[in-house]
């Protein structure tokens, strides 16, 4: 029994020192250049760990001022659409009482100040008013039409 135990603590002493040695071997031809003038495993892999980690983080940098410089352009154009509606319903308050009803048509109109402005210019007093409509006692040809569109 005593020499089966010395015969497999020999064997095990012996494969340890095996499995050392391959382990020694292996990190220093890792760490160890391969030819003259040529780096090693190691110092390519930590050559290639730093250039990902520097796109990954030039990329989190840009990504970040990017978004940045977004919501600052965005800040600044809703302030100029603000601005040209606010003096839109300055010229005009029943077109801004309009505008109020229909919150798209106005997001519209920031977006386009040539037809805010033009439209700013529109009587809508004259219109609501009854101004420029049509007589129902003297429609085309004469007579009463009360209004009828018939042809």
């Amino acid at each position: 029994m005593i020499l089966s135990v010395l015969a497999s603590w020999w064997i095990v002493r012996r494969e340890v020192a095996s499995a050392s040695r391959r382990v020694a071997q292996q990190l220093t031809s890792f760490v160890s250049p391969v030819a003259e003038g040529q780096p090693s495993p190691l110092a390519q892999l930590t050559q290639l760990m730093g250039q990902t980690m520097g796109q990954a983080m030039a990329l989190q940098l840009k990504t970040m001022l990017m978004g940045t410089s977004s919501s600052i352009a965005k800040a600044e154009t809703a302030l100029a659409q603000d601005a040209m509606l606010d003096q839109v319903e300055a010229k005009n308050p029943l077109l801004a009482l309009l505008l109020q009803s229909f919150p798209r048509v106005a997001k519209r109109l920031s977006r386009s100040p040539a037809a805010a402005t033009a439209l700013s210019q529109l009587d809508f007093g004259s219109i609501f008013k009854g101004e420029g409509q049509r007589s129902e006692s003297a429609g085309p040809g004469g007579g009463n039409h009360r209004g009828s569109w018939d042809f």
